[in-house]
């Protein structure tokens, strides 16, 4: 398996935290012309010191200018967007991002991550089909917290089902072939 596939995979792990359910990374504004990437858990992945995220490096996309919409990281990209039930790192966080919450939430975009050449075929199908699985899990958890659910239960549930197909998307990562 290529190192880049198993590192893709790492931050969807720890998804029952709540900075972004649903999602690999966190996108922050950290003030002060300074950007950042975190995983669930608020670990710093890359801060970025520049006036504009959009002219910083590489590895941030901008539509409409000025919104970031993307970001790269370990060399594969991911959709941004808003998340509904985006929460505040927690104050014992890494300092820079404690207290804060996301400017948007992240998920693999394995659409891309193919058309590029980074991933195979069969591993962008198996992101897409944990991106469904994804998708409905945002879903159930804006709703449970709408109704005053068991947020801790549904996360543990959620989790798990995430486990089962992370496996599926490790087991495509390490799939040679490209059918």
């Amino acid at each position: 398996m290529q190192p880049k596939a198993i590192l893709s995979l790492l931050p969807l792990l720890p998804l029952v935290s709540a900075i972004c359910p649903g999602y690999n990374w966190g996108f922050f504004h950290l003030g002060s012309s300074k950007w950042g990437i975190a995983d669930s858990r608020c670990h710093d992945f890359v801060q970025l010191p520049c006036d504009n995220p959009c002219n910083c490096r590489d590895s941030l996309g901008c539509s409409p200018a000025g919104s970031v919409n993307k970001v790269k990281v370990n060399n594969l990209w991911y959709n941004c967007r808003d998340g509904p039930n985006k929460g505040a790192c927690p104050a014992t966080s890494f300092i820079s991002f404690a207290g804060r919450v996301p400017e948007s939430c992240c998920r693999n975009d394995g659409k891309r991550n193919f058309e590029e050449g980074l991933i195979s075929r069969r591993h962008a199908e198996a992101i897409e089909t944990t991106n469904g699985i994804l998708e409905r899990h945002e879903q159930e958890f804006g709703h449970a917290e709408k109704r005053g659910h068991d947020l801790t239960k549904l996360r543990r549930r959620q989790l798990s089902e995430v486990d089962h197909y992370m496996k599926r998307e490790v087991e495509a990562a390490a799939a040679l072939d490209d059918e």
